[in-house]
């Protein structure tokens, strides 16, 4: 019972591996189950690292850390995230191994990180009883649970010697922020989809709509949807104080998992545990939106990952505890042409006055290049072409842009532009645009004396993750990985 309690306890506060390892939180509850898992593997070598070969079971301990992490995020794991754990899993691996070479922990060092664990502590105080309780609990022993602490010290150390060697000169301080601070005086023109509808639309004949029917299938299916019911606790039904509300949740997600566990159906549960099963849909997966009192979105979505039929994992959370079973599904499917024909103009509308409005901008660009080669002040070259620039108030690269908004597909490429250059087609969310620089206006040397330290402080931080991810990408090429579970070489 013990060992099931520390692993619902543990999904309060596991954290996540990013994909570049750029933050590693030495989180005590990472390694909650290591000793458990799916049981012993094929044996043998997993890979090998820096010529060194990977036990299976050494490649697993790592997997099951981080897809639990993972599992913590997201309820449960998409088959698409395969090659992601995979990647993460082999990036720990290496990680691992340099930090070994590298780095040293010392026994007082561990000694000192778990001595300031909460988990360990009764009164503020450490209690070697509740340390070697949790050990026994997840199947491993002080020694074994020890060294891998000692490897989080380790990499942990790593990774900020690498990061201290980011640097911020007082030069690249005022470039950098001269680039988002910096204001411009700009003339746009704005070529919208909206505007070329009128011309496009008497041209969707019959046979151009069903082209385009054909064409988008995928685009006109409609969703998968399932009939999910669940049952559970919700917090907001349990009365007392916030932490007899938790601890009520806890044993309510301890039942629910042990009776799962003991192979029970979804409706032998509900009347064990006295739970009305509730339903909710047919719903799809994009539809999917937190329920008053129920489940959220994020365990609807996880009632596709299983197959119909099938019971999702127990949800404890702050908002209640949820079990879900996928009761029904209706395949996906595209309705038949007539039925949707008019859903079928309107993309078709949209997309090809998109297309108008980019060519329109295109050709528009070609004249003004033309125009001034010859000499021809903008406006004239402008007036000549049939459009009419907007002159908006100063922006800056990353800032809005008034009456238009956050484009910064357009602050962002005429931030890089020569003044007086007409810019390439520039996309946005409505359609397309062109733009010339006609003023730089500098940054408020007051301004910035006041946005000094933390503007610093976001570049440097922004170069840290930048240097650990070029030595990350370096790591993997010295470590020649031979991965033997993608490959048969």
């Amino acid at each position: 019972m013990f060992k099931r309690l520390l692993k619902i306890r543990g999904r309060r506060a596991i954290a996540l591996w990013i994909v570049l390892l750029l933050a590693l939180p030495l989180i005590l509850f990472f390694h909650w189950g290591m000793g458990g898992g799916n049981g012993p593997g094929p044996g043998g070598t997993a890979g090998v690292v820096f010529g060194r070969a990977i036990p299976w079971d050494s490649y697993q301990q790592e997997y099951q850390v981080i897809r639990r992490g993972l599992e913590s995020q997201l309820g449960s794991v998409p088959e698409a995230f395969e090659p992601f754990l995979q990647q993460q899993t082999w990036d720990r691996i290496i990680l691992r191994e340099e930090a070994r070479r590298r780095m040293r922990a010392t026994d007082q060092e561990v000694a000192r990180y778990l001595r300031a664990q909460p988990t360990f502590q009764q009164d503020g105080q450490f209690v070697p009883g509740l340390y070697y309780r949790f050990v026994r609990g997840i199947g491993s022993t002080p020694r074994a649970f020890e060294e891998r602490i000692r490897d989080d010290l380790r990499i942990q150390a790593l990774v900020e010697s690498v990061e201290a060697e980011a640097t911020v000169t007082d030069e690249e301080l005022r470039i950098a922020y001269a680039k988002t601070h910096d204001r411009l005086r700009a003339a746009l023109i704005r070529f919208t989809a909206a505007e070329m509808e009128p011309q496009v639309k008497p041209t969707l004949t019959d046979d151009v709509l069903r082209e385009a029917y054909e064409a988008h299938q995928d685009r006109l299916r409609r969703p998968a949807k399932r009939l999910i019911r669940y049952l559970g606790v919700p917090a907001s039904a349990l009365p007392g104080e916030l932490e007899d509300v938790r601890k009520r949740l806890l044993d309510a997600a301890l039942d629910l998992e042990e009776d799962v566990e003991r192979g029970l159906s979804f409706e032998e549960i509900a009347a064990a545990r006295a739970l009305p099963i509730r339903s909710t849909g047919p719903v799809d997966r994009q539809a999917a939106a937190d329920m008053p009192d129920g489940p959220t979105a994020l365990m609807l979505r996880a009632a596709f990952d299983v197959p119909a039929g099938q019971m999702t994992q127990v949800f404890e959370t702050p908002v209640g505890v949820f079990l879900l079973h996928a009761a029904e599904e209706t395949p996906a499917f595209v309705p038949p042409f007539e039925e949707i024909r008019r859903e079928v103009e309107q993309l078709t509308l949209e997309e090809r006055s998109r297309e108008a409005a980019q060519a329109r901008a295109a050709s528009v660009r070609q004249e003004l290049q033309a125009a001034r080669k010859r000499g021809v002040g903008f406006d004239e070259a402008c007036a000549s072409t049939g459009v009419a620039p907007l002159r908006p108030p100063a922006f800056t690269a990353e800032g809005p842009i008034e009456t238009w908004g956050d484009v910064p597909a357009v602050t962002q490429a005429l931030a890089e532009l020569a003044p007086g250059t007409v810019s390439e087609v520039l996309d946005t969310p409505e359609g397309f645009a062109l733009g010339i620089v006609e003023e730089r206006l500098p940054f408020e040397e007051e301004q910035f004396t006041a946005d000094r330290d933390r503007f610093r402080d976001t570049l440097l931080d922004d170069r840290r993750k930048t240097r650990t991810a070029q030595w990350l990408e370096a790591l993997r090429t010295r470590a020649r990985l031979k991965d033997y579970l993608t490959t048969r070489d």
